[in-house]
């Protein structure tokens, strides 16, 4: 009962309540993240990285809310975010984990960037089980069978505003999305559904052939 009031609550994640099949809710657009601050770490480099990267998320955001306003995009509540771009902070309350997931279902075309280390986050992971099409800054780890022009387009940091529309209005013609939501939804329950996981992991360790 409890975890049904928080977060985390044990039905938004639950994997049995994930979708099976990809809907179409007219090539609507999800992007929300949130901003480090360069001053709260010391290192000269990781901050001339967090500073890159709020401008990419930034321009993410402006870009988007300027040519699809029904989407669904913005940055975390927080005091940098504030300052740097308060015509993007979003309300405490549509951040939450179970807001979150009722805005991916609404959802086809979903933005990832580059995470703390340079890492994709596990929002790409849940932008997979829930069979959306997805853009994102350059994946630079190795994911199994994972394709760039099948399963995402990519996007660099550099080339927000120049490129960002274009990708999305490759996904929006006769509907490609569409057809990535599938793939994804596919490859998702291949290689991120437990039983599928683990089978994978087995065999990448040689005790499955």
């Amino acid at each position: 009962m409890t975890a049904k009031k928080t977060n985390l609550s044990h039905h938004a994640m639950d994997i049995r309540h994930f979708p099976t099949s990809v809907a179409d809710n007219g090539g609507k657009i999800l992007y929300l993240s949130r901003l480090w601050d360069p001053a709260r770490h010391t290192n000269p480099e990781e901050k001339e990285r967090r500073r890159i990267q709020s401008e990419t998320r930034i321009a993410i955001c402006r870009t988007i809310r300027r040519h699809f306003p029904g989407s669904i995009v913005g940055l975390a509540n927080e005091p940098y975010t504030q300052a740097m771009a308060p015509d993007l902070v979003l309300d405490n309350s549509f951040t939450s984990k179970l807001a979150f997931m009722k805005a991916l279902r609404s959802t086809d075309i979903c933005l990832a960037d580059d995470g703390l280390g340079d890492t994709p986050g596990w929002k790409i992971g849940e932008y997979l089980m829930h069979g959306k099409a997805i853009i994102t800054t350059p994946i630079r780890t190795v994911v199994q069978d994972f394709k760039q022009g099948r399963n995402y387009l990519e996007l660099e940091k550099n080339r927000v505003e120049n490129d960002l529309l274009d990708l999305i209005n490759q996904l929006l013609i006769n509907k490609r999305y569409t057809a990535m939501g599938n793939e994804n939804l596919a490859w998702s329950q291949r290689y991120l559904y437990p039983d599928n996981y683990l089978k994978n992991l087995l065999h990448l360790a040689g005790e499955m052939p």
